[in-house]
């Protein structure tokens, strides 16, 4: 393919005219591209790339916001296409469906754990407790109190025999967990490996953990070290291994992970000598800090390549494009 004939910029400068698409667009706008993200040039963008405005410099930029394509603990997080991702974006890794929180007890002399895992993936940490009665003859029964932001106390009773020791076996304690109102809360099992007849022991309050509501946050603010556009799957390498599962998502802090618009084949530059200067290109070399980002509707794209909007899956569309 040929190379789209370069004009000298001599300073920064936003295209303006207003022109019709060879793709059929309503209307062009003329906006300024970001060059880079402070660390990696941005290069050449392919004509069809979806764009999104840096909010702190009203800039374009490659629109950074993709789906997780499938389950995996890494640092590594693989996605459809990481084309829009550079090394130094700073980024988010977001739950789509939210996560269950879970605590580990302790229940008994000999170490067997009871787990309990949230029913709901609501991100409320719900406590447990298994208590001593400090009776004789008690049965074993639970108590569920709530807080008014829903987070439940959950306290297990222990049973006890004549002389006030604890009788509840750790299988018995599971199953108590796991009826009433309790069981709509919380789901308990054994840990592999242990048999859960050993009486159980009385245990403090402990909270679930690592619960998510849906579009939760599993990172916060993570650096892009690496990018590869060229493996399968792409993957963008964040700061730490995290737990992903298929349809989480990855997207940049700086506001260009909503989708403003579609980069178009026209690029237009400007130089001391002469203005608007317009030329037909399959991309845009954008270390001019000029483009056009294209609005379009999905009926005036006839012909058009869709395997080009594969970035839109899963983006926050703006105000500013219609598909």
């Amino acid at each position: 393919m040929p190379k789209a004939p370069s004009y000298s910029v001599s300073a920064e400068q936003t295209g303006r005219a207003i022109r019709t698409s060879d793709y059929g667009a309503r209307y062009l706008q003329g906006v300024t591209v970001a060059k880079d993200n402070g660390t990696t040039g941005f290069g050449q963008v392919l004509a069809g790339t979806p764009m999104g405005r840096i909010t702190a410099t009203g800039k374009y930029r490659p629109c950074a916001k993709q789906a997780i394509s499938q389950g995996a603990t890494a640092a590594a997080l693989p996605v459809s296409d990481a084309a829009c991702f550079y090394v130094g974006d700073a980024v988010d890794v977001i739950s789509t469906l939210g996560v269950v929180g879970s605590v580990n007890l302790v229940a008994s002399a000999g170490d067997d754990t009871i787990e309990v895992v949230g029913r709901s993936r609501d991100g409320l940490a719900h406590t447990v407790a298994l208590a001593d009665p400090g009776a004789n003859d008690a049965a074993l029964g639970q108590t569920v109190t709530r807080a008014a932001n829903g987070v439940a106390t959950i306290q297990i009773s222990l049973a006890t025999g004549g002389d006030g020791s604890i009788s509840s076996t750790v299988v018995q304690v599971i199953a108590e967990l796991n009826r009433g109102e309790a069981g709509s809360l919380v789901y308990a099992s054994l840990a592999d490996g242990d048999d859960g007849t050993a009486t159980t022991t009385a245990v403090d309050a402990a909270a679930l953990a690592g619960g998510l509501a849906p579009g939760g946050t599993l990172l916060t603010n993570s650096t892009v070290s690496a990018v590869a556009k060229a493996a399968n799957p792409n993957t963008v390498t964040v700061g730490s291994q995290i737990t992903v599962v298929s349809g989480d998502v990855i997207r940049a802090r700086d506001g260009s992970q909503t989708a403003r618009g579609i980069l178009d084949k026209t690029q237009s530059t400007y130089d001391r000598h002469a203005s608007d200067l317009a030329q037909s290109a399959v991309y845009a070399d954008v270390s001019a800090e000029i483009g056009w980002v294209g609005r379009y509707r999905q009926s005036l794209l006839p012909g058009y390549d869709s395997s080009l909007l594969v970035d839109l899956a899963g983006v926050d569309l703006g105000d500013d494009i219609r598909i």
